[in-house]
């Protein structure tokens, strides 16, 4: 009687459904949802994506995904970024959800992140919003967003009663840079070339708190930060940046220049 108690109990367990959501599910080379909730997409299941579809790399941008069903009482997410469309593993850029109240939440940080829900969200009008942000690698490049939704019955089983779909991976582009080449160019930049241990003048009229951005060649940001100029001039030398030519850009209020260095 004891074993059979056993038995019955751990065939309830399995049989529920995991409420914080699982990981592994996203790309369209998987299984999906199947593996529990039936073994095809559903199409009664919409799930659609708003947010930019273009970043500068380290840029971070706010993301909703909405899942919409006639008749499903609550719906599950499971959400993640990788360098190609249907890439089974791993992930780019960072992912994250609001501190508390999103309903969601960050499984497998780092190389393997994923968003689920924490537990599943009440439909309002036939769906419901997952509301994430990501912020871009800082390798330029096209880079994938893949999502599974579960539209379910709310009787608390994984059962091919409950409906399940997913998004068609989005290529969200991580670019260099789109305006720099239509700004003005320095009067003059040295010491030209700069060497690690030099510091680097632009303009004598950028003076005090300035942006300034310095790409590589490669597209990769290696400086992003406010400084300090007095008459042009860096605040330090730039002395962590490698052999290269790079492109540099300073803001200041409404004045923004560009041009080029090279360090030796």
């Amino acid at each position: 009687m004891v074993r059979l108690f056993a038995v019955l109990v751990l065939t309830s367990v399995i049989a529920m459904a995991d409420p914080g959501g699982k990981t592994g599910f996203t790309s369209k080379t998987s299984s999906g949802c199947g593996s529990c909730h039936g073994g095809n997409a559903g199409a009664a299941v919409s799930v659609s994506l708003t947010g930019p579809r273009t970043l500068k790399p380290g840029e971070k941008a706010e993301f909703t995904i909405v899942v919409g069903h006639a008749t499903a009482k609550s719906a599950g997410i499971s959400i993640t970024v990788r360098n190609a469309a249907t890439a089974p593993s791993g992930s780019a850029g960072t992912l994250a959800v609001a501190a508390s109240g999103s309903g969601m939440r960050v499984k497998n940080p780092g190389s393997g992140q994923e968003i689920t829900q924490s537990a599943p969200k009440t439909m309002t009008n036939k769906q419901v919003s997952f509301t994430f942000s990501w912020t871009a690698p800082a390798t330029p490049g096209s880079y994938y967003l893949q999502s599974v939704a579960n539209a379910v019955n709310g009787d608390g089983r994984e059962s091919d009663a409950d409906d399940w779909a997913f998004l068609e991976p989005v290529e969200l582009k991580v670019e260099a840079t789109s305006s720099v080449v239509d700004l003005p160019v320095f009067a003059s930049i040295y010491p030209n070339p700069l060497a690690p241990s030099q510091t680097l003048h632009l303009d004598a009229e950028f003076v005090g708190p300035t942006s300034i951005r310095v790409v590589s060649t490669q597209g990769v940001v290696v400086v992003d930060e406010m400084m300090d100029l007095a008459n042009g001039a860096l605040p330090r030398p730039l002395a962590e940046l490698p052999r290269g030519v790079y492109m540099v850009t300073a803001t200041n209020g409404i004045m923004s220049r560009r041009g080029s260095f090279i360090v030796e």
